[in-house]
């Protein structure tokens, strides 16, 4: 069974790669605009900015899919304690 602290540190980890989700959907973005054929330096592999504004933009779905999930959870899970001590 996983641990309060154990969910605490999966949720911080989900609200991590969401803000580094959203950086890199900035970048593209700017990138995209100022230059169509414009190739990113950010010391990742992937240097089109339509690639790495896609990658984030699903990665930020699933981070919100899986924060959604974990919540549900959580919530069913302390719905169930409260009905076993009443």
């Amino acid at each position: 069974m996983i641990s309060r602290f154990e969910w605490l540190l999966i949720l911080f980890v989900l609200v991590v790669v969401q803000i580094l989700c959203f950086w890199g959907i900035d970048v593209s973005v700017s990138a995209m605009i100022s230059n169509p054929s414009a190739i990113l330096t950010n010391g990742l592999n992937i240097q089109s900015p339509l690639t790495i504004y896609h990658l984030c933009l699903y990665l930020s779905i699933l981070a919100v899919t899986a924060n959604i999930i974990i919540a549900v959870h959580i919530v069913e899970k302390l719905s169930k304690s409260q009905t076993k001590e009443t």
